[in-house]
């Protein structure tokens, strides 16, 4: 009986609609229990390397981002909220060169999005995100702002990052006409391979700097006293390697940690 009662109960709680949005195939799973209600809506459409997509995120959910080879993005977006139902959350837009996946900005407070996606390797990505932003293997540009924390891996291209929290990137590897520039209230730990070559200068306010890199100091003029030894572990500028690609760091508060990939 309590069985039969588990079963009805999921089958009236289920609803599946179906609907396109542009180029997007569109499916929306939406359940209602114990006063909260959960979505997830589904999406796939065709994407050719080498365009960008564009995502913005106004809630406090989640961004995770994997790559594959195949010239599609496909998105799981995963809505909770008080609210029953949600009426079209999601604004979708494609063009030849650009998708942009964004939040309407009127959703009730209690709505959170976490957004899981899919997408060809070689994309570049523009992020503005409330909650956390996971990135990985993505071999075009990376451009985040984030009020969450920052996790980016593998990466393979110039990437622009400020967050609100704590930032952590790893690199595949660093072309040397590549430029990555962070910003971030937290720690910050910049994982590169053995062999890099960057000009790099990293600052922190309110912490310290250490390197597995070996790192040489620009040239400068200065007596040698514990002032002097206090600011090499707050402020360092000069290059690993013999230079070539460009990364500047910028940390508020925490430490700011160069380390090799093993």
């Amino acid at each position: 009986m309590n069985q039969l009662f588990s079963v009805s109960l999921l089958g009236c709680l289920l609803q599946l609609t179906m609907s396109l949005h542009g180029d997007f195939s569109f499916k929306s799973f939406n359940n209602w229990l114990f006063g909260y209600s959960q979505e997830t809506v589904y999406h796939e459409c065709d994407f050719k390397p080498n365009r960008t997509l564009e995502i913005e995120n106004n809630t406090q959910g989640s961004i995770t981002i994997k790559t594959w080879a195949r010239h599609k993005i496909v998105l799981n977006a995963i809505i909770k909220s008080k609210e029953k139902k949600i009426t079209d959350p999601l604004i979708i837009t494609v063009t030849d060169s650009t998708a942009i996946i964004k939040t309407k900005e009127s959703l009730p407070p209690s709505t959170t999005i976490d957004y899981e996606l899919m997408i060809p390797e070689q994309t570049n990505l523009i992020i503005r995100a409330h909650g956390t932003v996971k990135v990985k293997a993505v071999d075009g540009t990376l451009n985040i702002q984030a009020q969450g924390p920052i996790d980016i891996r593998s990466a393979a291209n110039s990437i622009n990052a400020h967050t609100q929290h704590s930032c952590s990137i790893s690199m595949h590897t660093v072309p040397l006409a590549s430029r990555i520039y962070i910003e971030s209230w937290g720690p910050v730990d910049l994982i590169m391979p053995t062999i890099t070559n960057a000009q790099l200068y990293a600052k922190t306010e309110n912490g310290s700097i250490s390197s597995e890199h070996y790192f040489t100091f620009r040239p400068f003029s200065t007596k040698l006293n514990q002032n002097t030894w206090n600011q090499m572990r707050k402020e360092i500028n000069g290059c690993i390697g013999n230079g070539g690609a460009h990364i500047e760091i910028h940390c508020k508060k925490g430490t700011i940690k160069l380390l090799k990939n093993n």
